[in-house]
């Protein structure tokens, strides 16, 4: 996702509001990426690809040790 798309998702949101949100930026996987725009590709395919059912499980998990 880019940035900016973030940013008007987040924006209807009150800031005072608590979220768990991740991310992380290219040069996090330099063993896999060659640079930026190499980075922006991949990104558009891990979207498409990326399951993020089983993190929204163990964050319940987590929320539930607490």
């Amino acid at each position: 996702m880019k940035v900016k798309t973030a940013i008007e998702l987040l924006k209807n949101h009150d800031p005072e509001e608590q979220i768990i949100i991740a991310w992380w930026r290219h040069d996090l996987f330099h063993d896999v990426v060659n640079d930026r725009e190499d980075f922006e590709s991949k990104c558009e395919w891990v979207e498409d690809q990326m399951d993020w059912s089983d993190a929204h499980d163990q964050m319940s998990e987590l929320l539930d040790d607490s």
